[in-house]
């Protein structure tokens, strides 16, 4: 599979997920692009057209709600407007994440932190790979 074309951007705050993700996701062969909150994600959405966006929900500077903010934010981004996200989150179940999103189609899929490297994986690869 020939994945360096394809460019993600991992929006998470930890610094230590973000890096073991992005060395995950490096080795398959993706470019990775990485904001730690999102002001940051924001200036990159708006520059860079992304294949996928991977983003903890629970982001500064907006924290617990941060994500949600974000998805928001991103579906007025012409150039993202369509970008599939899959989101990680540690601090809300997985039914009330798909609640609070059903109205986002561009939400693919939920995965609940600690996330397993090959969860992330396979995930990755069945929306982008």
């Amino acid at each position: 599979m020939t994945t360096g074309d394809k460019t993600l951007l991992i929006i998470e705050d930890f610094i230590t997920e973000r890096a073991l993700w992005k060395i995950l996701l490096e080795k398959y062969g993706f470019n990775v692009i990485e904001a730690r909150d999102s002001i940051q994600a924001l200036k990159i959405l708006k520059k860079e057209k992304v294949d996928l966006v991977i983003l903890d929900l629970s982001i500064p500077p907006a924290g617990r709600d941060g994500g949600l903010l974000l998805l928001r934010k991103k579906a007025r981004i012409r150039l993202n407007k369509e970008t599939p996200v899959i989101i990680v989150s540690g601090i809300l179940p997985d039914k009330i994440i798909r609640e609070k999103t059903a109205n986002n189609p561009d939400v693919k899929q939920v995965l609940e932190k600690p996330v397993e490297n090959k969860d992330l994986l396979t995930s990755v690869q069945q929306y982008v790979g």
